[in-house]
């Protein structure tokens, strides 16, 4: 859910394509744009726009399709988490490529990969842009939205999954920390009886306090965030 973060988005892409390829993003809440290269040569471009809100607005299409204009770009992309009619993860509209943050990264490889084989046929620029078409239509096509969509279906319920096995894992956690706790504060109790006993009188000893496991309090913090 943090690629609905152009800065977090940006961060991924330079890290999937570190050795070629180049970024652009263009201010807060602005678009990112990422170009392709292949062995030096500019082979794409790709403008992102992301939405966090909760409901979607028809302005947001339109805002990545003016991207896509002004940046000269092959594709745009709109990743978002807004409900919309009709829309399970993936979409298209007015040649914008409607996206879940989930299904993101796995587009952005498809089309990578097609427009560095375009760029490889040496195609004239109405050629290419035939190319280019013929792509956006197999990507709106039943059979590679349905496979999409699964994706990212998938890759939410194993993102659930982990997040209830993590915090499992703490519960277990917290109370062996609790029991330890409790094992020690009672052989800190009995020694400090078993002292006063052999000495006949009570010792001001500071009681030993047992110290706190930051592992478990940090990783609950970033779970439950």
């Amino acid at each position: 859910e943090g690629l609905l973060y152009e800065a977090t988005l940006l961060k991924a892409l330079q890290e999937r394509y570190p050795a070629s390829d180049k970024f652009k993003h263009t201010g807060k809440g602005g678009d990112i744009i990422h170009y392709i290269y292949q062995r030096g040569v500019h082979t794409g471009t790709i403008v992102y726009e992301c939405k966090r809100t909760q409901k979607f607005q028809p302005g947001y299409v339109k805002q990545a399709a003016d991207a896509k204009l002004q940046r000269n770009a092959d594709y745009a992309i709109l990743v978002t988490k807004a409900v919309k009619k009709n829309y399970r993860g993936f979409g298209t509209e007015r040649g914008v490529m409607i996206v879940h943050p989930a299904g993101v990264l796995s587009l952005v490889d498809l089309l990578r990969k097609q427009l560095i084989v375009i760029s490889d046929l040496k195609l004239t620029k109405a050629q290419r842009e035939e190319a280019v078409e013929k792509t956006i239509r197999f990507i709106e096509s039943p059979e590679f939205k349905n496979k999409l969509e699964a994706v990212i279906q998938e890759t939410i319920d194993l993102g659930e999954s982990l997040k209830k096995e993590i915090k499992d894992h703490n519960k277990v956690w917290e109370k062996r920390y609790e029991s330890y706790k409790k094992i020690f504060d009672q052989t800190v109790d009995v020694k400090i009886k078993t002292t006063d006993l052999m000495t006949g009188k009570k010792e001001k000893e500071e009681k030993k306090k047992y110290p706190i496991l930051a592992e478990i309090t940090e990783e609950k913090v970033e779970v439950e965030a």
